[in-house]
């Protein structure tokens, strides 16, 4: 596969919810630069404070839901599935890094 050395500083393959995001990244956001340069700007924008739709936000594909809130995102699975349980929950300066880790990787400098 074309992105299997894809990860980010702290990215675990053990963990379920490391290889969610891993596979939102790659499935849904996909190589659209500026999809993942609009979601990194409104994780960025969250953080600071500056952003007033936390709840509203959301960004998906064929395979998941991201839901940007105002300290957290969650990603969940819109096709459904015992297996994949609860919506995963993510706090902003993770997916900020993995995001940003994508694009960097996109560029060619991952």
């Amino acid at each position: 596969m074309r992105y299997n050395n894809f990860q980010w500083s702290g990215y675990d393959a053990a963990n379920p919810s490391h290889q969610v995001l891993r596979d939102f990244l790659i499935l849904d956001i996909q190589e659209n630069q500026t999809l993942a340069g609009d979601l990194l700007q409104h994780i960025q924008q969250l953080q600071k404070g500056e952003e007033e739709k936390a709840g509203e936000l959301t960004f998906g594909g064929n395979l998941f839901l991201c839901t940007l809130h105002q300290a957290y995102a969650t990603i969940d699975l819109l096709q459904d599935s015992e297996d994949f349980g609860e919506p995963k929950r993510y706090p902003l300066v993770e997916l900020n890094i993995a995001v940003s880790a994508w694009l960097r990787y996109l560029q060619g400098a991952g």
